[in-house]
């Protein structure tokens, strides 16, 4: 396929939107997606941002382990940047991002009658769920009251581009401090496929730009190649593993217990395909699996023990290698017959399952993944 773009005409009016109004601002609040936080950087920021005060929220933490958190973060500090953890599933975390970017309005800003802290990101990093939280926390903390905090939330769904124009939320009283929620924007020029897959994977470019095919193939080379990759599948095929916030959507009012279930075996069973998938290609490794049928969870765990050890005879695919793509083929073959769609002459059928898988790896179903190498 072509090198991957996706900047659509309300982004470019977003940014030269942008550009009009971080001159006003006092803090500037980048989002960036944990599991990619080097990759959802946006380089046409860095000039914008001369001179701002500017936090990188690591955001969505919760999707990736905590030894993956801890690097990220010294990372981002080597890089010369101040950068801390957030996740809307947690609402500490947002308690202390709110408590940092205030406290330094307020000791900076004390005189003013008015401060603005704006938020900015690629699509799908959160933003919006980040904004509603800082709401919940400030009236946690007793620095908005319940009006205040609950006026106006912003709109939240896992569509990149959701928010199409720029919207003012308060989060503080006394100074009035409001934050900027902009819509998410991609750079113009994405560096390479490499990054531009990346992006994909992790939701910031919808999946129809680079096709929902394309994406698992690359996730499923990732896996078989990349061994911080093997080990996060290999911990979530591990008995009593919990996806990200399934502790506290357990403990809702009226939560069906039922229906929690059944998502935890689907989930179980799309892990288990997709490390029968991702093995496909290594001769060392055999499996019991029947045809048509989804892995057995007996089988995924004996494969856990010798998918590290075929990992350096598995080629990783880059975009644009054949040779390499080739291989994703036997892969994806694999992994749709393990869903049970191969063969079907409804592509839709096929569609649907990649759909699924990668709604399931979003949410931390399939294990907690980040996607850049931040060793």
């Amino acid at each position: 396929m072509g090198k991957i773009t996706w900047f659509p005409g309300h982004m470019a009016k977003a940014f030269n939107a942008l550009n009009r109004v971080i001159k006003g601002v006092d803090m500037v609040l980048e989002v960036r997606d944990a599991r990619i936080p080097l990759s959802s950087s946006n380089p046409n920021l860095e000039g914008l941002l001369k001179g701002k005060r500017h936090i990188v929220v690591l955001n969505k933490v919760d999707l990736i382990s905590n030894s993956s958190r801890q690097a990220a973060l010294k990372r981002l500090q080597q890089q010369g940047l101040q950068a801390l953890p957030a996740s809307s599933s947690d609402p500490r975390s947002v308690k202390q991002l709110l408590r940092t970017a205030v406290g330094w309005i307020q000791r900076e800003r004390a005189q003013s009658e008015l401060s603005v802290m704006l938020l900015v990101g690629l699509p799908n990093s959160g933003k919006s769920s980040l904004i509603n939280g800082l709401k919940m926390a400030a009236r946690a903390t007793g620095v908005l009251d319940a009006q205040q905090a609950y006026q106006k939330r912003a709109a939240v769904g896992p569509t990149p581009g959701l928010t199409r124009q720029v919207s003012g939320f308060q989060v503080a009283a006394q100074p009035p401090i409001y934050v900027l929620d902009t819509p998410g924007v991609m750079m113009p020029a994405i560096p390479s496929d490499e990054v531009g897959f990346r992006l994909a994977l992790a939701g910031a470019i919808k999946d129809s730009v680079v096709g929902e095919e394309a994406i698992v193939r690359f996730l499923l080379s990732q896996i078989s190649s990349n061994p911080r990759l093997a080990a996060a599948l290999q911990a979530a095929q591990q008995p009593g593993y919990k996806p990200p916030g399934s502790n506290s959507s357990s403990s809702r009012s009226g939560y069906n217990v039922a229906a929690r279930k059944r998502q935890e075996a689907k989930a179980k069973e799309l892990r288990s395909a997709l490390a029968a998938a991702a093995s496909v290609g290594s001769a060392s490794l055999s499996y019991g699996y029947s045809a048509g049928g989804l892995a057995h969870a007996s089988a995924a765990l004996g494969l856990q023990e010798s998918l590290q050890h075929s990992l350096q005879e598995s080629a990783q695919w880059h975009p644009g290698d054949d040779d390499a793509y080739d291989a994703s083929d036997a892969q994806l073959d694999e992994l749709l017959q393990q869903l049970g769609v191969a063969g079907q002459l409804n592509p839709s059928a096929q569609t649907g399952a990649c759909i699924r898988l990668l709604q399931a790896f979003r949410a931390g179903e399939l294990g907690q993944y980040i996607l850049d190498d931040v060793e």
